[in-house]
């Protein structure tokens, strides 16, 4: 590909919420074993993910693994009725303060090197273990820490927009607004996560009193 070829970064409008600086990088993966009984499975892929967490800490000393899921069926996919576990997990590696964007960045590709090497390595084993990795994503790992400035931030929002769309006379002010959800973080950059809350308010005109 030439370098005009080369397409350039779009200039996207600036994601919603309070930005805040990640403190951990992490990669969801899911594991299956199949034709394998449920019981002898499971010690299987438990194995597997100690395996996992030991090369991982050979990039990163405190690397860790947070299983989230288990399920036991079918594998509806194949010609003929399958047997199959399945666990879900994520690595987490904490980022220190200090690393700056291309510490973080060379982090992230090692563990996406690390990942694709050890699900190639797994498929070669008996039984076999299919196991799929997601893009790793730099995150906060306890976004309700921020709720309070999550929601200061939105109150602010709030008043700029009443203070430039009331009337002289019927001033604007939130009327009613649910309870506010937990903190949702989306991943921007491996410097940066913005951090919101689902909000349902209503802002109306309220007329003074007589």
């Amino acid at each position: 590909m030439k370098s005009d070829d080369l397409p350039l970064p779009r200039r996207n409008a600036a994601p919603v919420g309070l930005a805040v600086r990640p403190d951990v990088l992490v990669t969801l993966f899911a594991a299956r074993v199949a034709e394998v009984d449920p019981d002898r499975a499971v010690l299987v892929l438990r194995a597997a993910s100690e395996v996992l967490t030991r090369r991982m800490r050979e990039v990163h000393a405190a690397a860790s693994i947070r299983m989230t899921g288990l399920e036991f069926g079918r594998d509806a996919s194949k010609s003929r009725d399958e047997l199959q576990t399945r666990v879900e997990g994520a690595l987490e590696l904490p980022l220190a303060p200090e690393l700056d964007w291309w510490a973080r960045a060379q982090l992230a590709a090692q563990v996406t090197v690390l990942a694709r090497t050890l699900a190639g390595e797994a498929r070669k084993q008996k039984p076999v273990i299919d196991i799929s990795f997601q893009q790793p994503a730099a995150l906060v790992r306890e976004p309700e820490r921020h709720r309070a400035d999550v929601l200061r931030r939105w109150v602010a929002r709030c008043n700029e927009l009443a203070a430039a769309a009331q009337g002289e006379h019927f001033p604007l002010q939130v009327t009613a607004c649910e309870p506010p959800g937990e903190v949702v973080q989306t991943a921007v950059s491996v410097e940066e996560v913005r951090l919101s809350i689902a909000l349902d308010g209503r802002i109306e005109a309220r007329a003074p009193r007589a």
